[in-house]
């Protein structure tokens, strides 16, 4: 995709949805690191999903920290406008003199997503532990899927990491107490009848 000049000043170019999004996700951090209060947030938050140019975007984190601001600094170019991009980045061609801002495509959305799956499996692990073992099977899933979020300190990955091994050790319990009851926990497997 080549490089366009925008006959608007930078702040004016519109925004779409990867954009919102990216700002959405550090007024989030700003809220869980105690930048933002509650009401304010919701303000915010209300502000990006009707914000329509890149400067309403930025009004939305001005006056945060420099972590918590949107766009970052502009890469260099050398041999195009994403030159020195990290693997993965969208890049919004907003003109700067050295020319477009790179947005660094959110792992978080990936790392996030795996943390609500991890949650929900870990939910399944717990409701499935009389069933005959998956529940360990759901559990075993649900842990492994919330190492990778809990790395970039995800409350989501957390609780899926809580659920999963609940389940897991749900049902350890269950198929003990099935043995203990001389009732065979799984088809087959030899329980005294």
């Amino acid at each position: 995709m080549p490089f366009r000049r925008s006959p608007f000043p930078a702040t004016q170019e519109r925004v779409g949805t990867v954009e919102r999004g990216t700002v959405l996700d550090l007024l989030s951090r700003a809220l869980q690191e105690g930048y933002l209060e509650l009401g304010e947030y919701d303000t915010r938050i209300t502000a990006v999903h009707s914000a329509r140019t890149v400067g309403d975007l930025m009004g939305q984190v001005a006056d945060l920290p420099p972590a918590f601001r949107w766009p970052p600094q502009p890469l260099p170019v050398v041999g195009g406008p994403v030159a020195g991009a990290p693997v993965g980045a969208v890049v919004t061609p907003y003109p700067t003199p050295v020319g477009g801002f790179v947005t660094p495509h959110p792992a978080r959305e990936t790392s996030h997503g795996m943390a609500i799956a991890s949650a929900v499996l870990g939910s399944i692990s717990l409701v499935t532990a009389f069933c005959s073992g998956i529940g360990v099977v759901f559990g075993i899933v649900a842990v492994v899927l919330a190492i990778r979020p809990m790395k970039a300190k995800d409350k989501t990955a957390r609780v899926g990491m809580a659920l999963g091994l609940a389940g897991i050790a749900l049902s350890a319990a269950v198929y003990v107490l099935a043995l203990i009851a001389g009732v065979a926990p799984f088809p087959g497997s030899g329980g005294s009848s």
